[in-house]
């Protein structure tokens, strides 16, 4: 099954891609205003956005193709994804294939490496209906490409507090 946008939350807006969607934390007008490489590069990785939805599934699977940047010749960890059922940590999960863009700081080149997706698996629920928050990783950017499971997915209704962060200030 597709993602569908409307699972996605932590988001200004959702980009269809020719692979899924895209998560971005900043809106288009604002994409589109500020065209600098490096807002673009960290607005589009997702910190803070999850896929949330419910299921009595007993197996989850979501499909990713991630995308980081490298600097060559520094080792820096890849980002994660963590899947939470029920409040629960149930998978953190080490990302690992996908595209890679390395820059050398020497010369400013870049070069395009192309990777594979990245499929995060949660098995073994537990019988009975779950509420499941995927967490996308704070420092590579992900598309969506699909969530598979063996039971329905619907979208949470539920509500909560809201968190709105802007710089080193934050509001409840």
């Amino acid at each position: 099954m597709h993602v569908y946008p409307e699972l996605v939350h932590g988001v200004a807006e959702v980009e269809v891609t020719p692979r899924g969607l895209r998560p971005h934390r900043l809106p288009a007008w604002v994409r589109e205003q500020f065209p600098d490489g490096q807002l673009l590069s960290m607005e589009s990785q997702p910190s803070g956005v999850r896929v949330v939805f419910r299921t009595t599934a007993s197996v989850v699977e979501l499909v990713t193709h991630p995308t980081r940047i490298a600097y060559t010749g520094a080792e820096r960890p890849r980002g994660r994804i963590d899947v939470y059922a029920d409040g629960r940590l149930a998978v953190r999960d080490p990302l690992d294939g996908g595209d890679r863009i390395e820059v050398d700081l020497t010369s400013g080149q870049t070069t395009f490496h192309p990777g594979e997706a990245h499929t995060t698996t949660v098995s073994g629920l537990p019988p009975g209906r779950h509420r499941i928050e995927i967490w996308l990783p704070h420092n590579e950017t992900v598309e969506l490409i699909e969530l598979r499971a063996d039971a329905p997915i619907e979208p949470d209704d539920a509500t909560g507090p809201r968190w709105v962060h802007h710089g080193s200030s934050w509001l409840a």
